[in-house]
């Protein structure tokens, strides 16, 4: 005879939680990989005209 307790939801609450959790360290890891992309592309790349390069020019 086995005895089990009643499923009160917890586990299946925490496993939503979990995967949760998993997708917001996902996306917010993502949106850095961008971030950095971006900053690589944008001010790394002398070619890139920037907000700036037009108001003082050393002649």
């Amino acid at each position: 005879m086995s005895s089990q307790c009643p499923d009160t939801g917890i586990q299946l609450s925490m496993q939503l939680h979990q995967k949760r959790l998993f997708s917001i360290r996902s996306a917010t890891f993502y949106a850095h990989q961008i971030s950095l992309l971006t900053y690589k592309q944008n001010f790394l790349d002398s070619s890139v005209k920037h907000w700036n390069d037009t108001l003082w020019s050393p002649e």
